[in-house]
């Protein structure tokens, strides 16, 4: 309605407003390129943006890569940008397996995303849906994550805790050659600075290898196994989840609640999380951490 799109402006007037003399005539340089050629199907400054950044202000590879988002939405039918809540598999959600904090960041000012892979199975569902997920969670950091923070990288902490095989979906990459990929990482806007793995076990050694077989050797070189008293090393536990040995009273359950609440990602309305040390009557209310399975 009315007033939600003059929000929406709103809000894009203030991300703008942050931006760099260099960011602002890349994002131009790009928004031109796109409508020189008929591609530019989002004129999202957020979305533009997020494809920028993520080719390290390259605005050629940044179109490669934006070209790659718009044309597989499109064979999904998604929309063109904010993807909400409401297109995700109930039970991928469920699983309380991926989540981000938007306004948390570790030691060097990047974005901290979660991933807890022993509770995610997802090879007996369709893989548009897994895809559809992915485009959700595209969404959500380029729309709630601010520029300060957005022009960085990210860093992964990651459970391997009873994770296996079943949990490695080795059709995302399939289907990704079947749009005409190379890879996954060509048609999602995020550059991994850092994974951090905690709860690693030697049994998980030949997982690891397998695993490095579809990963970029630069990308190996940023997986650290650590323990939870290492990863306070890089992440102040004020900004780190519980379900990570930190602090923050934030789990996948409490970011999809708070994503459900909001009935699809408005723009820049972020999630907001609060310490262990805030109240004792907030911990004690939060669910705790889930197992799931689908």
């Amino acid at each position: 309605n009315h007033h939600n799109y003059r929000n929406m402006e709103a809000r894009a007037q203030d991300f703008l407003s942050q931006l760099t003399p260099e960011e602002t005539a890349a994002l131009e340089s790009l928004r031109g390129a796109l409508k020189a050629k008929g591609t530019l199907s989002s004129d999202s400054p957020q979305l533009l943006m997020s494809s920028i950044w993520a080719r390290k202000l390259d605005v050629e590879r940044a179109q490669e890569l934006y070209e790659n988002n718009q044309r597989i939405r499109k064979l999904l039918n998604l929309p063109a940008d904010n993807v909400p809540i409401t297109l995700v598999n109930e039970k991928l959600l469920d699983t309380h397996g991926y989540w981000v904090e938007p306004d948390k960041t570790d030691t060097e000012g990047r974005l901290i995303t979660y991933a807890v892979p022993g509770r995610i199975v997802t090879t007996h569902l369709p893989i548009e849906d897994v895809f559809v997920w992915l485009f959700f969670m595209n969404d959500y950091c380029a729309y709630n994550v601010a520029p300060a923070i957005a022009r960085k990288q990210v860093v992964i902490v990651e459970d391997v805790a009873n994770m296996g095989f079943k949990n490695m979906d080795m059709r995302l990459n399939k289907k990704a050659k079947e749009f005409g990929l190379s890879n996954v990482q060509n048609l999602f806007a995020q550059r991994v600075g850092a994974i951090y793995l905690v709860n690693f076990s030697v049994l998980l050694r030949p997982l690891l290898s397998f695993a490095k077989l579809f990963i970029k050797a630069k990308l190996i070189q940023r997986i650290h196994i650590v323990n939870h008293a290492e990863l306070h090393k890089f992440i102040d536990p004020e900004s780190l989840s519980f379900e990570m040995g930190g602090h923050l009273q934030s789990s996948g359950a409490t970011w999809v609640e708070h994503a459900k609440a909001q009935g699809g990602m408005t723009p820049g309305a972020g999630h907001h999380s609060s310490t262990a040390s805030t109240s004792s009557s907030t911990s004690s209310t939060l669910p705790a951490p889930v197992d799931n399975k689908i």
